[in-house]
């Protein structure tokens, strides 16, 4: 290995030590550094005075990023207006719970709620006057009107055909049926007067059953020879006048019953008109009090879900502008760690990679899992969301909100050549070491691997059991 000394300037005596660097404070006086060779140049200088030295050894390593770690919730929400305005009143502050649909915050926005109030009201009033005019037309059925024109001609044809039947007498068929019935009656008679005859001479034959029979017998037989008697003398003249007043009573009835089912037609043609106009009031009323209720409804931040406040971003007398989220709402019984990380670790980073996350300052929590999730390519102009989604084996003593730290293995090595990260010095694209070679100090060029906190994997340009200078 190529080396150029220089004069000496000093004796020193420098401890070896083995494992770990023990540090001994230098003079405040400092010797001028050569000009930075070339790569893979090696240069000597006067030793310095006492410093620290580290034994090149084999060990594990781990190539690891750090991070910030966040507790927050599977279901977040940023919240904003729908409309531009001054903030009127902000309902909750953070920490507190709210319940789905709860109001969070409203703006200044008087004319709008007022005009939701009118619109409400011109609704109802709407609603009242359709109910009326369908009332209307239902009493305007003309159903009930045909009904009774159908029930006032039927009388009129029976009282023409009661007229008819009078005038034509009666018919052989009912003069048949008469006589039938006469002959009926007679032979009733002849056979209750049989049963009769033998017990008549008895004190009590009036309350006998043959003489109850015997008159009943009697009243038939009489009742059916006076309407066959009727029946063969015809109607009288008061019976034909009665019968063609009732043919007339039911023409006055048909009339009125015609000219009810016309006025009720027209009367339906009307309600059925303000039946439409109230049904076309109701609806641009409805659509009135939407938009008015929208207009409300915009000037509103209101809760989609039930949940915790974690952040508000406005105050009352602030100017909000639309759709720019102000209130932060979080579901904490679904929570999620996520990572925040600069441009360049992210581009380094895969699902599956072990992940180390430690909470508390005293009583730290530590917790093992491993990403799950990481943002697409990102660049610095990218105004994406850049978190990274670990999954813990356990999330037991979590709570929404808390703030810790990260590690994620990004590669590690077992038995590989190492040095503390305190003695590798750098100029440019070029790694070195110092190490002590007699009374001058040697730089030796090195190329590196994976590194972390404390320790750099060498992968040429020294050896182990080689004891090289610390800071």
């Amino acid at each position: 290995m190529k080396s150029v000394r220089f004069m000496i300037l000093s004796t020193i005596l420098v401890p070896v030590l083995t494992l770990a660097a023990c540090t001994v404070t230098s003079p405040p006086a400092q010797v001028a550094s050569p000009p930075p060779p070339p790569p893979a140049a090696s240069l000597s200088s006067p030793s310095e005075g006492p410093v620290s030295t580290v034994v090149v050894s084999r060990g594990t390593v781990a190539e690891t990023i750090l991070a910030t770690a966040r507790v927050v919730s599977e279901r977040e929400s940023g919240l904003y207006f729908r409309t531009s305005g001054q903030v009127g009143e902000v309902l909750v502050k953070e920490g507190d719970q709210v319940k789905e649909g709860a109001i969070l915050a409203e703006l200044v926005d008087r004319v709008a709620q007022q005009q939701a109030s009118t619109a409400r009201l011109e609704l109802e009033t709407s609603n009242i006057k359709f109910a009326k005019a369908q009332e209307e037309a239902r009493n305007t059925d003309l159903a009930d009107a045909q009904a009774s024109i159908d029930l006032a001609s039927l009388n009129m044809q029976n009282a023409q055909l009661k007229l008819n039947k009078l005038k034509r007498g009666p018919a052989q068929e009912e003069v048949n049926a008469a006589k039938g019935e006469i002959e009926r009656a007679r032979v009733e008679l002849q056979r209750a007067q049989a049963a009769y005859d033998p017990v008549a001479w008895n004190p009590d034959v009036a309350a006998r059953r043959e003489s109850a029979d015997l008159q009943s017998a009697t009243i038939d037989y009489n009742l059916a020879l006076a309407k066959y008697e009727a029946k063969m003398v015809g109607p009288s003249k008061e019976d034909i006048a009665l019968a063609e007043n009732e043919i007339k009573a039911a023409e006055i009835e048909l009339a009125k019953a015609r000219a009810t089912y016309t006025q009720r037609r027209s009367a339906q043609s009307l309600a059925r008109f303000d039946v439409q106009l109230s049904e076309m009031d109701v609806a641009r009323s409805r659509l009135a009090l939407d938009n008015a209720n929208r207009q409300v409804a915009d000037s509103r931040i209101v809760a989609t879900f039930s949940g915790k406040i974690t952040s508000i971003m406005t105050k009352s007398g602030d100017q909000a502008v639309a759709f720019n989220p102000v209130i932060k709402l979080a579901d904490p019984k679904g929570l999620d760690v996520v990572l925040d990380l600069d441009n360049s670790s992210l581009n380094r980073l895969a699902v599956g990679q072990k992940v180390t996350v430690s909470f508390g300052q005293t009583n730290v929590q530590v917790f093992q899992g491993e990403v799950v999730r990481v943002p697409g390519p990102v660049d610095s102009s990218s105004n994406s969301d850049k978190s990274v989604h670990v999954q813990l084996t356990s999330t037991s003593g979590l709570a929404l909100g808390m703030q810790g730290k990260a590690s994620i293995t990004l590669q590690n090595k077992d038995n590989t050549l190492l040095v503390s990260r305190e003695a590798v010095r750098s100029s440019g694209n070029r790694s070195y070491v110092r190490m002590q070679k007699g009374d001058m100090v040697e730089q030796i060029d090195i190329r590196m691997g994976i590194q972390s906190e404390d320790l750099v994997e060498v992968l040429s340009g020294l050896k182990e059991g080689d004891q090289v200078l610390g800071r």
